[in-house]
């Protein structure tokens, strides 16, 4: 039996049981919410998923989006990297533009 603890999803072996107050709040254990880098006033987003409560910092759902974008766009790079690359383009193009401009002036 060891062997199939040890083969268990984080999520099984890790469950500490909580209770609800009368307000229908759930404390989260300090050890918890050091592991999550969360501290009072601090927000977290909540889902249900198959009658499961699920939380997580906005840090780490930015993350785990990133992750989903990357696996439904392998081929797209980085948005961010086209976007400067093209930014840098245009601005190539403006100072040939001005450049070109002044000559004609001054002459």
């Amino acid at each position: 039996a060891p062997a199939m603890v040890a083969a268990a999803p984080d999520g099984i072996r890790h469950r500490v049981s909580l209770k609800l107050d009368a307000g229908g709040r759930v404390l989260i254990p300090a050890a918890m919410r050091e592991a999550m880098q969360v501290g009072e006033g601090d927000t977290v987003l909540a889902w249900l998923e198959d009658g499961e409560l699920h939380l997580v910092t906005p840090r780490v759902a930015l993350r785990q989006a990133q992750a989903l974008a990357r696996r439904l766009m392998p081929d797209a790079g980085s948005l961010a990297d086209e976007l400067i690359a093209e930014r840098r383009e245009e601005a190539r193009r403006e100072d040939g533009r001005e450049g070109s401009g002044r000559g004609a002036a001054d002459g």
